[in-house]
């Protein structure tokens, strides 16, 4: 026969006094079990079965031996209000049981640290923190080695600053699977560092860091500008309902971390790459030699990943590129807008002669014809027995047509009304045409000069007809003024539009 070898197993019997034996997995638990539950419970009395149980945590810890694997089950329902628990009993477990809002409740009620944890080698597991109803200093202070606070919900409200804090004696404490949201205006963070640990694990929380209006104050995270060594943040995920939320505060003392990856809400802050900054990077380290022609193309970025506002003033030059490096198919339509650039920072004299050439530009409809360029006045009420300018002119134009165009019907009462140069300059203003009464003129009448001053201004229905100004005119700096001698009480109103060649270098029309 073959000899039986293994006599033993990882499962033991266990004798409860005053309740039936359980068998027990030593892989998993090899010291004391003790229950507590705020519904029946009573501290002083058995606590070693669920029908017998604790009534408080802190009770159940102080019945604990340090260092054989006690465990305390809060069971499902278990509501908490208290002052403090001490978790000063080493390698014990403290675990929560149920789900959701079904999970144990612990609820701070003075202005002290709920859980304080003073021994090392403890678990905290699956209980759900809500809003205390003290200011309190923190819902868990880490002030021993190898702490883990894994699968707890944090429910952060007015009445908490800072949710967990880690001392300096907190050494090698791990997060993980918690979830954290903020309800109300008031948390400054989820953790923060008050001195300098090493190795915290941060690793598959998930983090909602604003009500949809308050964010953490400082940060999800809080450094607090301490030599925290080699933390790991990974596979979390910061969530932030659309308000901008700081991630990691207070940096800048840290190293060797290894942060990444995580995921980011839309306007959370990322720090996956918290290590490089610009400061990391002396003078010319990256220079346009040093990436190999074709590293960088179009299709690296995402759409809107790089805007004006992310480049400061003068980061890219003119000569930072060789001639041709861009060209105009490289530009999408519309990339580049007259807001783009700060006033002045395009200038003749930046510009290498013949750069830009004729043949570049298209004469594009509505911009520029065979007569020059066209510039249009959107509609508007007249001048109310006064003159004002509808277009401005900056140096000497030749005018080569004047057109309104009536889009609503002008008021039947008595209006000479003419057109004129106005010169900021030397010159005196001068009448481009003569009066013509432009009461009850009906939405489709065309306005137009004959370009000889004494002519009055013509008046015709909206239907072709052949140019009527015969002469070009001059016009210096200043403005071209529509006078009306009548009131129609703003009700009349008429577009205009001007064309025009410039006759000297930065000549323009533009409407008034």
């Amino acid at each position: 026969m073959a000899t039986i070898v293994g006599t033993r197993s990882a499962l033991f019997y266990r004798k409860v006094a005053g309740a039936l034996a359980t068998i027990q997995d030593a892989k998993t638990q090899t010291g004391n079990v003790f229950f507590v539950d705020s519904a029946v419970g009573t501290d002083g009395g058995d606590g070693s079965t669920p029908d017998t149980p604790f009534a408080t945590i802190d009770y159940a810890i102080g019945k604990c031996t340090a260092n054989q694997g006690d465990m305390i089950v809060v069971l499902p329902g278990h509501a908490e209000t208290t002052t403090a628990i001490t978790m000063d009993k080493a390698g014990i477990k403290i675990v929560g049981l149920g789900e959701g809002a079904s999970r144990p409740a612990i609820t701070g009620d003075a202005v002290a640290d709920v859980i304080t944890v003073t021994s090392a080698n403890v678990l905290i597991e699956n209980l759900r923190f809500v809003t205390p109803t003290a200011a309190v200093t923190a819902l868990i202070n880490v002030a021993a080695n190898r702490v883990t606070v894994r699968g707890c919900v944090f429910e952060l409200g007015a009445n908490i600053v800072d949710a967990i804090t880690i001392t300096a004696a907190g050494e090698l404490p791990v997060f993980e699977d918690n979830e954290v949201v903020v309800t109300a205006d008031g948390p400054d963070s989820w953790l923060k560092f008050e001195g300098v640990v090493d190795r915290p694990i941060i690793r598959r929380n998930h983090i909602v860091g604003t009500d949809g209006t308050n964010a953490f104050d400082d940060g999800v995270i809080d450094f607090d500008s301490v030599a925290v060594t080699n933390p790991v943040i990974y596979d979390n995920v910061f969530a932030d309902n659309d308000v901008a939320v700081t991630v990691a505060a207070n940096v800048g003392a840290i190293t060797g971390e290894v942060i990444g990856p995580n995921k980011y809400g839309l306007v959370a802050v990322n720090v996956d790459n918290t290590g490089v900054t610009l400061a990391s990077f002396g003078a010319n380290s990256i220079t346009a030699a040093a990436i190999a022609a074709g590293a960088i193309d179009a299709a690296t970025f995402a759409a809107g990943a790089i805007d004006a506002a992310a480049i400061g003033a003068g980061a890219i030059a003119a000569d930072a590129f060789a001639a041709g490096a861009i060209d105009a198919a490289a530009i999408a339509n519309g990339a580049i807008d007259a807001a783009t650039f700060a006033a002045d920072a395009i200038t003749e004299a930046k510009i290498a002669d013949a750069a830009l050439a004729s043949e570049h530009f298209a004469a594009s409809a509505g911009e520029k014809t065979t007569d020059g360029i066209v510039v249009t006045r959107a509609t508007a009420a007249l001048p109310q027995t006064t003159s004002a300018a509808i277009f401005t002119v900056t140096g000497h134009i030749l005018l080569k047509r004047l057109v309104g165009n009536v889009t609503i019907a002008i008021g039947n009462v008595p209006n000479a009304t003419k057109l004129k140069g106005n010169s900021t300059g030397a010159g005196a203003t001068t009448d481009l045409c003569a009066t013509l009464d432009i009461d009850n003129k009906a939405a489709g009448t065309r306005f137009e000069i004959t370009g000889t001053f004494a002519n009055a201004m013509v008046a015709t229905v909206d239907v072709p007809l052949a140019k009527v100004q015969a002469a070009d005119i001059v016009i210096p700096p200043g403005t071209i003024d529509l006078d009306c001698a009548g009131s129609d009480g703003g009700g009349g109103r008429a577009k205009w539009s001007v064309t025009y060649v410039p006759l000297e270098a930065g000549a323009s029309v533009v409407a008034a």
